[in-house]
């Protein structure tokens, strides 16, 4: 997984041990309020852990009350979040002998987290913003079709079904092992018309 491995080539170049560290996969959008595995990561975290992420945007696509809800429970659990895309959160960990360097740095590393989480917020907007301008303007026009199902998704989706029917995997593994998350499953399956279904469910797995 790219993501991942570049989590733990960063790591690498800072000197942060990932000797002790748990992985979470999370299947929904950063836009989201509610997502299972930040939940169960909150839930489970203590004072002075650390939550290293790609990304700040792999961390919150929220609005901008929400993401101050979600920061203020990180604080409030004493936990420190350290992104691959902002260098100074790394060099927050180095605690330095000096307090005022030490407080100026930590100010920047905020400074440039918050940055970020607005950019990324706004970078969804503006993208959800388009998406509707583009389909207001296909109906319009008459070219309109409707949602089309990424290629790609269909898939593992198809992959998804026929693991779980044929009794691999239970759904929640096979949608991990597949990177899915369950709403895309089950938009995909309602979809599907009993006869697609049910040739699926006698496709042998690849």
């Amino acid at each position: 997984m790219r993501a991942r491995e570049y989590i733990h080539e960063q790591a690498l170049l800072n000197n942060l041990s990932l000797l002790n560290s748990v992985e979470y996969i999370e299947n929904y959008s950063g836009r989201k309020v509610a997502r299972p595995e930040l939940t169960r990561l909150l839930s489970e975290s203590s004072p002075g852990d650390i939550i290293l992420v790609e990304q700040i945007d792999r961390l919150t696509r929220l609005t901008s009350s929400n993401w101050k809800t979600l920061r203020s429970e990180i604080e409030q659990k004493g936990l420190k979040v350290v992104a691959c895309d902002v260098a100074t959160s790394f060099k927050v960990l180095e605690q330095t002998q000096d307090e005022m360097q030490q407080r100026v740095l930590e100010s920047v590393n905020s400074m440039l987290i918050e940055i970020l989480a607005a950019t990324a917020s706004k970078d969804y907007e503006d993208r959800r913003r388009r998406q509707r301008e583009g389909i207001e303007k296909a109906k319009n026009h008459g070219k309109f079709k409707g949602r089309q199902a990424n290629p790609e998704t269909a898939i593992k989706c198809e992959k998804v079904h026929r693991m779980v029917n044929a009794g691999v995997e239970k759904l929640p593994e096979a949608l991990k092992t597949y990177n899915l998350g369950r709403a895309t499953y089950y938009r995909w399956k309602a979809s599907q018309t009993p006869t697609t279904i049910t040739a699926l469910d006698h496709t042998s797995l690849v």
